[in-house]
């Protein structure tokens, strides 16, 4: 017992003789007893600190953290101080105590200063702001709080290293989960990040949203890129506020999620155009979601002559939307049809008998038959796979929404069988039809070329449209006849 009352006695004292030097120093004493607090503590736990310090040591904790809060808009280096607070923080007990005073404002406001000369503070703000997050929900809704999303976002407007980067896209995926009222909010600053960040702010913001979504698949629930607003900030009414990114009661999407999604598809960065890719194909397990996604994509390829770019970064903006288009349109094609689920992405349960028939009602308007064999001749020589995959498509296509028409004969009673078949000739369409989407190279190569001839004889036959450079399309004239 005397040993014990001896001890306290030995930290009191140790401590007052700390506080009473802190409280008469210079700036450089201070970092100076900040740093043989960190080499004496830097292995310890935040109760070994306590024990250390005695029972007064939260005095010593709200001295640093006063001083921080007096001094972070100075433009001094934070370092010391901010290191020293990381290993008071691992305690509950300081936790609440930082958080009560305004400590996450503090730190979001930091990370959000422009044209700040010490990038290291900021890391280790964003640091910070991890660990708070991950310590529970309502941490992550405090940090969402008033302009916590705004401030936080502004990292990656700002131009910011691959490393404080890397650190945004942790937080906000750890803002993302097990936070059902403000993840709207972090959707929100994601989807703003991905149209008006930096590029390597927006494959941050792009990455970090397709891990949220691909989390919360994981765990049985469906995709959902919030309903908040798609400009970060402005008040918050405890809430979900802001209906830009919101599905209207026809099921359609009002369109924040989709122009932010296909900002990043038509980005010179082959990164974000994979990045888009992946989202629009998450997207549309929604089921509210899949055919606006389906729509947006054959708008970008209709009407005009598909060219893929031996070298990407050549690419025109339009051209590289729709050489990803294209891509998309196969994978969702192959995932909501009866006949295909499961040969690309796995089954999916929302795919219905009326999402099929709603699907091939879309595709039959836009004539999608006819872009995707426009597509499909665009692939020849270059990608290979992505021949295949238009293949597959096209039989899914040609045998209805049930799949039900597995004869040549019966493929030909509607529209988009009869195009095809004629198309391609009838050999190479009752192989398409008996492949069930196990499709060679060679096939896919041979029937690319058929498709190709006819759309030459198509063009010879069509002097007019030749002569005026654009691509010939039977779009407004396909209402049936199997003609090219």
């Amino acid at each position: 017992m005397s040993s014990r009352v001896g001890h306290a006695a030995a930290s009191s004292s140790h401590l007052t003789g700390i506080l009473r030097e802190w409280d008469n120093a210079s700036r450089t004493r201070r970092l100076q007893i900040l740093t043989d607090f960190l080499i004496r503590h830097r292995q310890s736990t935040a109760a070994e600190i306590e024990t250390d310090l005695g029972h007064g040591s939260l005095l010593f904790f709200t001295r640093i953290t006063a001083w921080l809060r007096l001094t972070y808009r100075l433009g001094q280096e934070l370092a010391v101080p901010l290191s020293a607070l990381s290993l008071f923080i691992q305690g509950q007990r300081y936790l609440t105590n930082f958080t009560e005073i305004g400590g996450i404002q503090m730190l979001t406001e930091l990370v959000s200063l422009s044209g700040y000369k010490h990038p290291l503070d900021k890391e280790n703000a964003l640091l910070l702001l991890i660990h708070i997050a991950n310590a529970g929900r309502v941490y992550r809704e405090m940090i969402c709080d008033a302009d916590g999303v705004k401030q936080i976002a502004a990292v990656a407007l700002d131009g910011a290293d691959d490393r404080i980067l890397e650190l945004f896209g942790s937080l906000f995926t750890a803002l993302g989960q097990g936070n059902p009222r403000k993840a709207s909010k972090v959707h929100a600053g994601l989807l703003y990040i991905m149209r008006h960040g930096s590029e390597g702010g927006a494959l941050a913001a792009a990455t970090a949203l397709r891990s949220l979504q691909l989390t919360k698949m994981a765990h049985g629930g469906g995709p959902n890129f919030g309903s908040g607003s798609v400009t970060v900030g402005g008040d918050d009414g405890g809430g979900d506020a802001g209906a830009d990114v919101a599905l209207d009661s026809t099921g359609t999407a009002s369109g924040g999620v989709l122009d932010a999604v296909f900002h990043i598809v038509q980005s010179p960065n082959v990164k974000l155009r994979f990045e888009g890719m992946e989202l629009l194909t998450i997207a549309a397990h929604n089921p509210q979601l899949h055919l606006p996604v389906l729509r947006r994509c054959f708008e970008a390829l209709e009407h005009a002559d598909i060219t893929i770019d031996e070298d990407p970064t050549e690419s025109s903006r339009v051209e590289r939307l729709k050489s990803s288009c294209g891509r998309v349109i196969c994978t969702i094609l192959q995932m909501l049809h009866p006949a295909g689920r499961g040969s690309a992405l796995g089954s999916w349960s929302g795919s219905t008998d009326e999402t099929s028939e709603r699907v091939f009602a879309l595709v039959q308007r836009h004539s999608g038959h006819i872009t995707l064999c426009q597509f499909l001749v665009s692939c020849a020589g270059r990608d290979v796979p992505g021949q295949i995959e238009c293949c597959r498509a096209l039989r899914l296509l040609v045998i209805g929404p049930y799949g039900q028409l597995t004869t040549p004969m019966e493929a030909r009673t509607h529209s988009m069988g009869a195009w095809v078949a004629e198309a391609c000739g009838d050999a190479l369409f009752a192989e398409l039809l008996a492949s069930e989407l196990e499709l060679s190279e060679a096939f896919a190569v041979s029937i690319t070329a058929a498709i190709a001839d006819s759309f030459q004889r198509a063009k010879a036959s069509a002097p007019d449209a030749s002569a005026s450079g654009g691509p010939v399309d039977c779009r407004e004239a396909d209402s049936g006849a199997a003609t090219v």
